[in-house]
């Protein structure tokens, strides 16, 4: 008997609990504050996204998305980078735009120094002509016909009423289809001789020249076959013994006009680049 009694109790005891906890009413403030300490729903959407953090957000939450190599870069300016991504890229850069210059005696594969591959000379300032690198194509038939010197040509004249002259190649034709360009220069010549320079077009060797062109010339858009380089003549009339023309100050620009003279500086620019 005094095991049922205490089964009984047992019983009902819990049997009261259930009802208690089934008949409660939860309140709104009850609710409230249980969620209020819970963290808000996540609205991260899309493949290959990362949560991050947002300062203009509310809640602080952001996303951002993981650039994709071969997509489309202009949609992806603003994506994160994985670090194996990136390296490629730079691996790819370096390999595309360097050489190395000089290895390591004991270890052919260590660089020790690189330089850019493929260097393409370009002016930095609005003078067009390398006086330094530059070719003479064509020269009347004498050995004394001109001196180049740092600072330009000298043409010798000849000891009669005709003219000694110099061809020097300025750049291929195909380089400046379509386009203006007008030589200027600084000239100095002794006795009686008399000074003529002008620009023109040719072919490799300095011949099949374009006569009657002065110091500004427009490139053909459409080039033939012939005409592969621009060039300019440095000429010397009516000479005496020692009788000469000085060219110095060569300034080749774009454009119908000659202005202020500027030395030709060196910008070295990697390959593919204009």
């Amino acid at each position: 008997m005094k095991k049922f009694i205490i089964a009984f109790v047992l019983l009902a005891c819990a049997c009261a609990a259930y009802s208690e906890n089934e008949s409660a009413v939860t309140s709104k403030e009850y609710v409230d504050a249980g969620v209020s300490g819970k963290q808000d729903t996540l609205t991260i959407t899309g493949t290959n996204t990362v949560m991050t953090y947002d300062s203009s957000q509310s809640t602080g939450l952001g996303q951002k998305a993981i650039y994709t190599p071969g997509s489309d870069y202009a949609t992806q300016q603003t994506a994160l980078v994985t670090a194996s991504t990136a390296n490629a890229a730079i691996q790819n850069a370096i390999n595309g735009e360097f050489v190395c210059y000089e290895y390591n005696p004991n270890d052919p594969t260590d660089c020790w120094l690189v330089t850019i591959k493929n260097t393409t000379p370009h002016s930095a300032s609005k003078n067009l002509f390398n006086l330094t690198t530059a070719n003479v194509l064509y020269r009347t038939p004498s050995d004394t016909t001109y001196q180049k010197h740092q600072n330009g040509y000298t043409v010798i004249a000849p000891l009669d009423d005709g003219a000694n002259f110099i061809v020097i190649e300025f750049d291929t034709i195909t380089d400046y289809l379509g386009k203006t360009l007008t030589i200027s220069a600084q000239t100095s010549c002794t006795g009686t001789t008399s000074w003529v320079y002008n620009l023109t077009l040719c072919d490799d060797n300095g011949g099949n020249r374009i006569s009657g062109t002065g110091r500004t010339i427009t490139i053909p858009s459409q080039p033939d076959s012939v005409h592969t380089k621009i060039a300019f003549r440095l000429y010397a009339f009516h000479g005496e013994t020692g009788d000469s023309c000085t060219y110095t100050n060569i300034q080749i620009e774009e454009g119908a006009t000659a202005t202020e003279y500027e030395p030709f500086e060196n910008m070295y620019l990697p390959q593919n680049q204009q």
